[in-house]
């Protein structure tokens, strides 16, 4: 089985929270919310156009979100949301909604400490990777840096003012293009390697 297949929580989620909050009891801490997301894009996403960018229906992306953290680790099956996009904003949003991005606030050795962040950070690496390999995605590297740079990446700090949020914009870009330029065993090293659907 996938080291990061969907496991019951250790307790309920908050409606939101630090990545932390969300993670299994056991490594690879990776929620199960984004391990479902992930699951579901692949699944039957890698066939769309403009995955991450084209956005899904808001409301559903909501009443998914809702459902979802409401459910804890007994998460409903995402097979019946129609729309592939709503999922991939159900995944956008729970990060975006983050107290703290993935990349935390006090960047520094204290993130490769934080084994929640690190282990989902790699789990979407190599799920982006997989994005762009897609050629139906039509969603390369630079796109989805752009999708997900402001989304992971974040700020130095919590309330930022417009001038940082304009400065620090391209410079999250160059961060994930970066991250997703690191070859893929290097995530897999943080998932394990038994993990199906690796990128090759």
């Amino acid at each position: 089985p996938s080291p990061c297949a969907p496991r019951p929580p250790h307790h309920a989620w908050p409606r939101e929270g630090v990545l932390a909050d969300f993670a299994p009891p056991t490594p690879p801490l990776v929620p199960t919310l984004v391990v479902q997301c992930v699951t579901e894009v692949e699944t039957r996403g890698l066939t769309e156009t403009g995955l991450y960018r084209v956005p899904g229906a808001e409301q559903l992306v909501r009443e998914w979100k809702r459902r979802l953290l409401r459910a804890g680790g007994a998460l409903p099956a995402l097979g019946s949301v129609a729309d592939i996009h709503v999922v991939c904003g159900v995944l956008k949003d729970f990060l975006r909604g983050l107290k703290e991005p993935l990349v935390t606030f006090s960047l520094h050795p204290a993130f490769l400490r934080a084994a929640a962040n690190r282990d989902t950070l790699a789990f979407l690496m190599l799920h982006l990777l997989r994005v762009s390999c897609s050629p139906h995605c039509k969603m390369d590297v630079l796109n989805l840096s752009r999708v997900f740079g402001p989304t992971l990446v974040g700020h130095g700090s919590a309330n930022p003012t417009p001038l940082a949020i304009m400065e620090d914009t391209p410079r999250q870009c160059k961060v994930v293009a970066r991250l997703l330029s690191l070859p893929t065993d290097f995530w897999r090293g943080f998932v394990g390697t038994e993990q199906e659907n690796l990128v090759p």
